[in-house]
């Protein structure tokens, strides 16, 4: 694990320092997994940002009720958020798409990515209380997997 760890610190240090890896010769999919794990948690906010946390929080409520009425609801707080962020959000999920496509090989199905990226995709500001966002996650995680099969 460590050397894990190790290849990690090193290829983020890497671009850190403005030289582009070559992923392809040294790093496994794990590596680059958590290379974009650790990019979108070093973020200044998350691709939802936090401002918009209760917002889509709400979604799942209106979901559970109805699930036409949550998907436009949902499509409604989308557009809300800053365009870099839309796109990015979206290129992420065609991204995450096409890896649960390759479930069968890689045990990431719509279910596992959601408990991986939800965290990162949408979070409270830093100042709200962390065990009401662990709370949250199981409804959030439901946000991203209803936006994964929307895709």
């Amino acid at each position: 694990k460590q050397w894990y760890q190790r290849r990690v610190a090193i290829t983020a240090g890497e671009y850190q320092e403005g030289l582009e890896p070559n992923l392809e010769m040294r790093a496994d999919t794990h590596t680059v997994a958590s290379l974009l794990k650790l990019y979108l948690r070093r973020l200044a906010d998350s691709i939802i940002p936090a401002k918009f946390y209760e917002d889509f929080l709400s979604v799942i409520w209106t979901y559970d009720i109805n699930p036409t009425e949550g998907l436009q609801e949902l499509k409604f707080h989308l557009n809300k958020i800053p365009i870099p962020n839309y796109n990015s959000l979206r290129t992420l999920c065609v991204f995450l798409y096409k890896v649960q496509a390759l479930s069968d090989y890689n045990r990431m199905d719509v279910n596992n990515l959601a408990i991986v990226f939800a965290p990162t995709i949408i979070k409270r500001s830093n100042d709200q209380d962390l065990s009401l966002e662990m709370s949250d996650m199981t409804k959030l995680k439901k946000v991203v997997e209803v936006r994964k099969r929307r895709e």
